[in-house]
C-alpha cells in the first residue's frame, strides 16, 4: 500500500492534464561563452540544436553522463568541475525559467572523487548516482544527498556508469576490483541496503566495463559491454541471466567491426540491441551496430569517417519518439570538435545534425541525448478537444488508452532516460496495452502526428 502510495503521488507531481511537447537536450563538456561547457536543446527531431546554458563554473563546469529529469520537471546532471574548490556538482536546471544552480558539492560534503556517469529515477521520486567511492540517493525537492553504500576493493570498486532499477533492487557495474581486479555485476536491495555480486569480470570473457549501464530487455535478461577483455582483448557483448544467475559473453569485439565500447545497449523498437564502439572498424573511428538476440547476429550499420560523420562516438543511443536513433561524437566533424547525428534503423540513413563549435555551441560532446518534457505553447489550440486517457495510472500487467484523438494513432512509451521501450500503429479511440514485460518505473505514453504530441505519464509497478 505504501508503495503503490509514493508511486500514485510521483504521478500526480508529474502532473496529467496539460498535453506536452518534447525537446532534445544534451550537454558539451567544453566550450561555450566561459569555456565550461554548455547544456544544448534541439526540436523533437533533432534539429535547430542550440545553447541553453553556458556553465560559468559557480553552477558547474564541464558536464558529463546522462541527464535525468525529475517529477518537479527540473532537470538534473553532474559536472567534473566547478563549485565549491571547483570539484563537482550536481546542477538542477529549471526549463521553465531557464535557470542553472548548483545544488549539491561531491567533494566539499562527502570527499572522493565524482560521478563519471549521471543519475537515474528510482521509482520512489529521487535520484539515484555512483561515484567511483560511493552510491548516492538526492532528493530534488529537498536538495538533500546521502551516502547509501561504499564500494570495497574485494567486491568492486570505481563505477564509471550508472544504476539500472528492477522492482526493489538496483544493478549495476564496477570497471575495478573484484575477485580478478577486472570490474563486477552487483544487485543493491533498497529495502534491506545488502550488497552482492553476481559476477566477476575476468580477461577471458570481458572486464572493465566503462560508462554506461546495464539494460534489462524484453526476455527479463540483462545485457550490457565490457570495454576490454574477451578473446580479442577489446571488449564482449555479455548477457546475464536472472533466473539462473548465468553470466555469457554473446560477442567478442575485434577491430574490423568496431572495438573498445564506451557506453550502453539500448533495445530498438524492433527487438534488437543497438550500440556503438568508441574505435575501430572500417574507417577506425568506430561504428554504430545492432546485435539480434535472437539469432546472435553482429551487423555494422555506419562507419564513422573522422572528418564528416564524427569520431570516437561516446555515451549510448537514444531511440526517440520518431524511431530514429540519435547519438553524439566525441571528436571529429568539420571543426574536429565533435558532432550530433541520427540514423534511421529502418533504413539506415545516416544524418549529421550538428558541428559542434567551441565559441558558440561548446565542444566534445559526453552526454547521450536525452528526451525532456515540456508544457505546448499556448499556440497549440484548444486542447480540449484533444486529450485523452490512459488508465489505471499505476498497473503491473495492462492499461487502457481511452479518447484517442483520431485513427490511425503512432503510440510510443518512453522510459524516463528517454528510451522507446514500446511502439505501435492503431486504430480507432481506444486500446489496451500489455505492460507486463517493462521494467517497474515512470513512463510517458505519447500519441504522435495530431497537433501534439500529445503525452500521459503512468507508473509500471
Amino acid at each position: 500500500m505504501k508503495k503503490t502510495f509514493l508511486l500514485l503521488m510521483l504521478l500526480a507531481a508529474m502532473g496529467s492534464a496539460m498535453a506536452q511537447q518534447h525537446v532534445l537536450l544534451g550537454t558539451c563538456h567544453n566550450g561555450g561563452a566561459s569555456s565550461n561547457g554548455t547544456i544544448w536543446m534541439g526540436d523533437s527531431a533533432g534539429n535547430n540544436i542550440h545553447v541553453l546554458h553556458s556553465f560559468i563554473n559557480t553552477d558547474g563546469a564541464m558536464p558529463l553522463g546522462n541527464m535525468v529529469q525529475a517529477p518537479n520537471g527540473n532537470i538534473y546532471g553532474v559536472t567534473a568541475y566547478g563549485g565549491c574548490n571547483d570539484s563537482c556538482v550536481l546542477y538542477e536546471y529549471n526549463l521553465t525559467n531557464n535557470t542553472c544552480t548548483d545544488v549539491f558539492d561531491f567533494y566539499c560534503t562527502l570527499g572522493g572523487t565524482y560521478p563519471k556517469d549521471g543519475l537515474i529515477l528510482g521509482t520512489d521520486g529521487n535520484l539515484y548516482g555512483m561515484t567511483p567511492a560511493y552510491m548516492f540517493r538526492f532528493n530534488p525537492n529537498t536538495h538533500v544527498l546521502d551516502s547509501i553504500y561504499t564500494f570495497q576493493n574485494g567486491t568492486g570498486i570505481d563505477p564509471l556508469g550508472r544504476l539500472l532499477q528492477v522492482n526493489n533492487l538496483f544493478y549495476g557495474m564496477t570497471t575495478d576490483g573484484g575477485s580478478y581486479a577486472d570490474g563486477v555485476i552487483f544487485s543493491f536491495d533498497m529495502n534491506t541496503h545488502s550488497y552482492s555480486v553476481l559476477h566477476n569480470f575476468n580477461d577471458t570473457l570481458g572486464k572493465n566495463p566503462y560508462y554506461g549501464s546495464l539494460i534489462k530487455a524484453s526476455n527479463g535478461k540483462l545485457y550490457g559491454m565490457t570495454y576490454a577483455g574477451g578473446v580479442t582483448a577489446v571488449g564482449v557483448i555479455f548477457e546475464y541471466d536472472l533466473s539462473n544467475n548465468q553470466y555469457s559473453a554473446l560477442h567478442q569485439f575485434n577491430y574490423l567491426t568496431g572495438s573498445y565500447p564506451r557506453s550502453s545497449l539500448i533495445q530498438g523498437i524492433d527487438g534488437k540491441l543497438y550500440g556503438m564502439t568508441y574505435s575501430d572498424g572500417a574507417n577506425n573511428y568506430g561504428v554504430i551496430f545492432n546485435f539480434d538476440i535472437a539469432t546472435s547476429t553482429y551487423i555494422v550499420l555506419f562507419n564513422f569517417d573522422g572528418t564528416f560523420s564524427g569520431a570516437y562516438p561516446n555515451r549510448e543511443l537514444m531511440q526517440a519518439d520518431n524511431g530514429k536513433l540519435y547519438g553524439i561524437c566525441t571528436g571529429g566533424g568539420s571543426n574536429n570538435n565533435g558532432t550530433a547525428f541520427s540514423i534511421d534503423p529502418s533504413t539506415n540513413t545516416f544524418t549529421k545534425l550538428i558541428d559542434f563549435n567551441t565559441a558558440t555551441t561548446g565542444n566534445s560532446p559526453d552526454c547521450p541525448f536525452f528526451e525532456a518534457v515540456m508544457p505546448m505553447d499556448a499556440s497549440v489550440g484548444n486542447l480540449s478537444e484533444k486529450e485523452f486517457s490512459v488508465f489505471p495510472t499505476s498497473a503491473n500487467d495492462k492499461i487502457t488508452l481511452d479518447n484517442l484523438p483520431s485513427n490511425g494513432n503512432t503510440i510510443n512509451i518512453i522510459n524516463m532516460v528517454g528510451q522507446s521501450v514500446y511502439r505501435q500503429m492503431v486504430e480507432g479511440t481506444r486500446v489496451d496495452l500489455d505492460i507486463h514485460t517493462l521494467p517497474n518505473g515512470v513512463y510517458s505514453v505519447i500519441i504522435s502526428g495530431y497537433g501534439g504530441p500529445l503525452s500521459r505519464r503512468f507508473v509500471k509497478i
